[in-house]
């Protein structure tokens, strides 16, 4: 039950997302329009994303973008509630990312220096 029970809440929040987008977007920017209010709103849409896609991308990023390295053990992507900054920062740390995900590593870095780095959540695990 409990899978069919995720399949439908998925089910409803592909539906009503884009109805939320669209009404968010507006009291963003046109209703009440406050520059303050409008960057932290879609700042709140990115982090959630960058979670969601965390959980999106799992298994694909797993194979690509970590690797095995001696006795470090690759930090798995997939927590949904941590970001794929936090996931790369481990890794990096680690020395598992693979060259594919020490590009993307770096090209993070390169928007803001330490991105993965400083995007550490040392209070999640990928234990589940």
């Amino acid at each position: 039950m409990k899978k069919i029970g995720g399949f439908i809440l998925f089910i409803i929040a592909q539906v009503t997302t884009p109805i939320g987008n669209i009404i968010g977007f507006l009291f963003a920017n046109v209703m009440f329009f406050d520059l303050k209010d409008a960057n932290s709103y879609y700042g709140d849409l990115a982090y959630s994303k960058d979670q969601h896609s965390n959980v999106v991308m799992q298994k694909l990023f797993n194979v690509i973008m970590i690797k095995q390295n001696g006795e470090a053990l690759p930090y798995a992507f997939g927590n949904p509630d941590e970001t794929i900054s936090s996931v790369f920062g481990k890794n990096e740390r680690r020395e598992t990312l693979t060259r594919f995900g020490r590009f993307w590593n770096r090209f993070l870095d390169s928007i803001e220096e330490d991105h993965s780095t400083k995007s550490i959540e040392e209070d999640e695990t990928n234990e589940r």
